[in-house]
């Protein structure tokens, strides 16, 4: 298939002990507003959640492993 532009390479995790990948193809996030800021903008501050997406390529591996 002959593309306009070159696509995103795939988005994907490591896994532990592995030499593998685990593929991601959405990122769905739980927001809460910090009380102080919530109030500032004229909320209570004890607003529910919220819930949003983010694409893939938004993803950032971070190496926990402590090497």
């Amino acid at each position: 298939m002959k593309w306009i532009f070159t696509p995103s390479e795939p988005a994907g995790l490591p896994v532990v002990d592995q030499d593998a990948q685990f593929p991601v193809q959405r990122i769905f996030c739980v927001g809460r507003n910090y009380v102080e800021h919530a109030q500032e903008m004229g909320h209570s501050g004890r607003e529910d959640p919220f819930f949003f997406c983010k694409p893939p390529h938004a993803l950032v591996a971070v190496d926990n492993s402590g090497n």
